[in-house]
């Protein structure tokens, strides 16, 4: 097998690059991994954050757009709305002429209407309301069974002719939830369909690794220090010791923060909180202080959104704020982190951003823990105890070792952390293939409710509109800050007209009370 594809794809990508003022870095373990794509069926790709694992999708995108036999169509699937708009520009921009063969697919946006393109790049939300034959838009509406009849039709066989690359895959086994789809849509692709399935990450432990591999089949490709010397060699140079900071108020998180910032010698910081708020009261008061300061998180409107990202990727001194949205897509290099406290897999991320240039080689690096929220779920985001098991680990290691590195090694830890099993819960996985081969659309809406409208999201999202403007937010966010409910012409007051999740599921829109939106801030409550 000559491989020629693989150099015509690296050929177009170098050109994209290029006009961007980057390079394409040779990478020998991507390059064995492009070889096992013409080979394997179900695959894991596991590589350090910015070592070039986006070649994986754009080869599987090359033989589908050439129509290769077994690439008819792919879908690439990724976590967030966000990181969407970048990786459909690099997709168009590295196959020139062909951009209408390319598509996106998310609540709002519909280019690639059933997933139908011939390459549609998706969020894992969008993908599994349409594997089961749902809409993003309007889930689950009043409307009659007919309405959505074409869509339950057409877009679950849009994706059972689909090859599927999930990008950040270690996020669908942050929860239950979206482990069990990800088992779902695992037993459907390898023991049914017998379609291409492609796991990319950074951060999966072997806990994770070892039924996919046992049980389906799974091809693990991990990259090692012998695979790429080079890149590891110029990773573990990297210069840095973690500090672990404790508080036990989170006014001292606050000054502890500016005042690291105030005497820092930096040129670019990453300051990383676990909720909007705290980021929003982080960079209220670091812009006081300082010249140049940006905030990025989930409540801006796509169109700021898109805005701040090109506006970080320009900065060249200065500091940004942000949620767990940088930990995904933010293609930027700091020499300066300050992390909220989270479980390893997102310090990880986090830390990907973290000297991430190769010319950068020094920094300083500290995660702050809040004492004030050490019970329940930390922040309301994470599991206190994954949250705590990670802290534990980083020091312990650094005691033994005296330094811990979060680029490359760091398998170890991720084991000792995630040291249960990954397993679906199989009652739910039973009832969701029961569900999914009755063709029974009644059946389907009842357990989509059941699911708290999405089979992979905590919460479903919703359309916030405050002013004439749209934001999409949590329906618990939306429910707090009610105003009223606008499904198309009509207007509903929900403790008259229902409850709000079957607004929610309708697709209907909501406007909020006791918030404002800023361009510089967001959606943000008057009374934070």
């Amino acid at each position: 097998m000559s491989f020629k594809e693989i150099d015509e794809v690296k050929g177009y990508y170098k050109r994209y690059l290029d006009k961007k003022g980057k390079s394409l870095l040779e990478r020998p373990f991507i390059d064995r991994c492009l070889k096992e794509v013409f080979s394997g069926r179900l695959l894991i790709v596991s590589a350090p954050t910015g070592y070039g694992k986006t070649l994986v999708s754009l080869l599987e995108a090359y033989l589908t757009l050439e129509g290769k036999e077994g690439w008819e169509k792919l879908i690439v699937a990724y976590p967030t709305r966000a990181l969407i708009s970048e990786q459909e520009e690099k997709f168009k921009g590295t196959f020139e002429g062909k951009e209408s063969l390319i598509g996106t697919r998310h609540m709002g946006k519909a280019e690639s209407r059933y997933l139908s393109k011939p390459v549609t790049v998706t969020t894992y939300d969008t993908l599994s309301l349409t594997s089961f034959g749902l809409s993003p838009d309007d889930n689950i509406s009043a409307s009659s069974e007919d309405y959505y009849l074409p869509h339950y039709i057409f877009s679950r066989f849009s994706a059972f002719i689909s090859n599927i690359v999930f990008d950040e895959a270690h996020l669908l086994y942050d929860s239950q939830k979206s482990l069990d789809y990800l088992f779902f849509l695992i037993n459907l692709y390898s023991d049914v369909l017998k379609r291409k399935l492609v796991l990319l990450s950074a951060t999966l432990p072997d806990r994770f690794i070892e039924p996919l591999e046992s049980r389906y089949g799974f091809k693990l490709l991990e990259l090692g220090e012998n695979d790429d010397p080079d890149f590891w060699a110029s990773r573990k140079a990297k210069k840095y010791r973690i500090e672990i900071k404790s508080f036990s108020e989170k006014e001292d998180v606050l000054r502890f923060i500016a005042q690291k910032l105030k005497d820092g010698t930096f040129k670019k910081a990453l300051v990383v909180m676990n909720t909007v708020e705290e980021a929003q009261k982080a960079y209220s008061l670091l812009k006081s202080t300082a010249n140049r300061v940006l905030l990025i998180h989930s409540r801006f409107t796509d169109e700021d959104k898109e805005k701040k990202a090109e506006e970080i990727k320009k900065v060249e001194e200065g500091i940004v704020v942000g949620t767990q949205s940088v930990e995904v897509g933010l293609d930027s290099s700091f020499d300066l982190i300050i992390t909220d406290a989270a479980p390893l897999n997102s310090l990880v991320q986090r830390f990907g951003r973290f000297l991430r240039d190769e010319k950068d080689n020094e920094g300083e690096a500290y995660i702050i823990y809040d004492g004030s929220e050490a019970q329940g779920k930390y922040k309301g985001v994470y599991d206190i105890g994954l949250v705590e098991g990670s802290l534990k680990a980083i020091a312990k290691r650094q005691q033994t070792e005296g330094n811990v590195n979060l680029h490359v090694g760091y398998k170890p830890l991720l084991n000792e952390v995630y040291s249960e099993k990954v397993l679906p819960n199989y009652s739910d996985l039973s009832e969701m293939s029961g569900v999914f081969w009755s063709f029974d659309f009644g059946r389907l809406s009842e357990f989509f409710r059941k699911k708290g409208g999405s089979f992979v999201r905590d919460e479903v999202l919703v359309e916030g509109r405050v002013s004439g403007i749209s934001v999409p937010v949590d329906l618990s966010f939306a429910e707090k800050h009610l105003e009223k409910v606008i499904c198309g012409s009509n207007e509903f007051h929900p403790s008259k007209n229902g409850d709000l999740f079957s607004f929610a599921l309708s697709g209907c829109a909501f406007e909020l009370k006791g918030v404002e939106y800023d361009s510089d801030l967001g959606l943000i409550s008057r009374s934070s």
